[in-house]
């Protein structure tokens, strides 16, 4: 697969992980947290970057690829090893509270 492929991917962790990210925000789960604050960002916005991120974990098979990819066809500034965890597994997670940040709007919407 070639950079083209990743479009949503690339500018999610180009311009949310890039190499000052620790200035943004205290961890790598608040600056997930402050893309999903963003009003801009819709849920299928957040959905279709969570199916990438699902869709670049399988086609890029081992972790060597996936960790490699992060940083050259991502432009991710991030190493998930600094949280004890390898790239595969923290971007399942990043999938996963990006899943949750859209469930956690519907709940919003209902109690409104």
């Amino acid at each position: 697969m070639s950079k083209a492929d990743y479009p949503q991917l690339r500018q999610f962790f180009g311009a949310y992980f890039h190499q000052d990210w620790d200035i943004d925000a205290e961890d790598a789960d608040g600056v997930v947290a402050l893309y999903v604050s963003d009003d801009r960002h819709t849920d299928e916005q957040l959905r279709a970057l969570a199916r990438q991120i699902d869709e670049y974990l399988k086609n890029e098979g081992s972790q060597e690829n996936i960790s490699q990819g992060l940083f050259e066809k991502l432009g991710c500034e991030y190493l998930p090893a600094s949280s004890g965890s390898n790239a595969g597994e923290w971007l399942t997670h990043v999938a996963n509270l990006l899943r949750r940040a859209i469930e956690s709007r519907r709940n919003n919407l209902l109690r409104s």
